[in-house]
């Protein structure tokens, strides 16, 4: 195996507790990874020009890589759009390195990521479906799952006191889709609910797991969270259908909270979610809607003794299929190779929009386009539509124009 690379820098749009995960992932690897932050590095640029530029955002790029160096460059920027492709290629032109990936929530927006890096030379993502889904683009994928294994994290013994209080522990977003409201329903329930703030620190939230007697996870989401290529300027019935509040217009999506969770020494109840049954084996119980949320918490919290042994078989199924050691030399494996497939798309008009309409908001307000993932509120969706309206209207006579040009140059000759 070669050993040539040796250190990594990773772009993020901001800092994030997951970034514990990609560091440990990688040093687990051998690779030593350094982190550079966009809403930082947009603040900077900022801050000396009046007027954004995404050359200025670029040059600072290649600028913080020239002190911290890399062999690779490691993009954790899915479902962006103020970068394109051609910015990526030419980062790595500048920089002399090869660029990698993440793709770790990807689910239904194959649309925006297929397109955001064609000039990516690997992926990391996760899991097999999407592995293959990317491998049938024409990318070089690897499947990571699982992703979130903590790092450097001291496992006690099991507590057998935390059984005298049983609560169930809530990490996350819990204002996402209808987390709350089956929160709520457990607590009307009888059942005791612990909900986590996000100011906890890495530590702190790693020991609330641990010591939690059940997790519980999440994965339903409304798919206007996070596709901001949904824009149809001549389609008025596609963005109703999009952007409606319909109860039924939403996906489950792969989270990584059940592996957070079992590398901690934790137990974990979950909604559905895709190839749960492939995955997990049936080790982890699963949920398909309230009442078999409620009757599922209750049935174990009933029985000590079930909890103890669900408990043990889970963690130790976990360890044993998802070794971290044999992922290590996986990804160690993958960047190795020498293989770099870059799959070509057509031009995307919604990309194009998205994109231009992006960077005219990053000139406005950073923060509101790093924490929202669909980078447009739906509160910004007139506004949105507008400039989509406009640009089309403008590409169409660009074309007009071109081809009756065309026709008087033939004309002339």
């Amino acid at each position: 195996m070669e050993n040539s690379i040796t250190s990594i820098l990773c772009v993020s749009k901001y800092k994030s507790r997951w970034h514990h995960n990609i560091e440990f992932r990688f040093i687990n690897a051998g690779y030593l990874i350094n982190f550079i932050y966009l809403d930082l590095l947009l603040d900077e640029v900022k801050t000396q020009k009046r007027r954004f530029k995404i050359n200025d955002l670029i040059k600072k790029i290649e600028f913080e890589y020239s002190k911290i160096g890399g062999d690779y460059i490691l993009y954790d920027l899915e479902f962006s759009t103020f970068l394109t492709p051609y910015d990526i290629e030419t980062i790595s032109i500048s920089t002399k390195t090869k660029s990698v990936a993440f793709l770790l929530d990807d689910d239904v927006l194959h649309n925006i990521n297929k397109v955001f890096f064609t000039k990516i030379d690997k992926l990391l993502v996760n899991g097999l479906l999407t592995k293959n889904t990317y491998e049938s683009y024409g990318f070089n994928a690897l499947d990571i799952v699982p992703f979130e294994i903590p790092k450097d994290i001291k496992i006690d013994q099991h507590n057998t006191n935390l059984f005298d209080n049983f609560y169930v522990l809530h990490y996350g977003d819990s204002a996402k889709a209808d987390r709350m409201a089956k929160l709520i329903k457990l607590k009307e329930a009888g059942i005791n609910v612990k909900i986590l703030n996000d100011n906890l620190s890495y530590n702190q939230l790693s020991n609330e797991i641990k010591m939690a007697p059940l997790v519980i996870n999440f994965t339903k989401s409304f798919p206007q969270v996070v596709d901001p290529l949904s824009i149809s300027p001549f389609s008025p019935w596609n963005y109703f259908k999009t952007y409606r509040s319909d109860k039924k217009n939403f996906i489950y999506q792969y989270k990584g909270r059940p592996f957070e969770a079992a590398f901690l020494d934790s137990f974990v109840i979950s909604e559905i979610f895709p190839f749960h049954e492939m995955i997990f084996e049936n080790k982890m119980p699963v949920f398909r809607d309230d009442n078999e949320m409620i009757q599922i918490v209750k049935a174990i919290f009933a029985n000590p003794e079930l909890l103890i042994k669900k408990r043990i078989e889970f963690i130790k199924f976990c360890k044993e299929k998802f070794n971290e050691d044999k992922l290590s030399v996986k990804l160690k494996e993958f960047l190795s190779k020498k293989d770099y497939n870059h799959c070509m798309f057509s031009w995307n008009i919604n990309f194009e929009i998205s994109v231009r309409l992006t960077r005219f908001q990053l000139s406005r307000n950073l923060i509101y386009i790093f924490r929202n993932t669909n980078n447009f509120s739906n509160n910004n969706q007139n506004l949105k539509n507008i400039f989509a309206t406009i640009f089309s209207f403008l590409i169409l006579l660009k074309f007009i124009i071109s081809g009756v040009l065309r026709r008087l140059k033939h004309y002339k000759k």
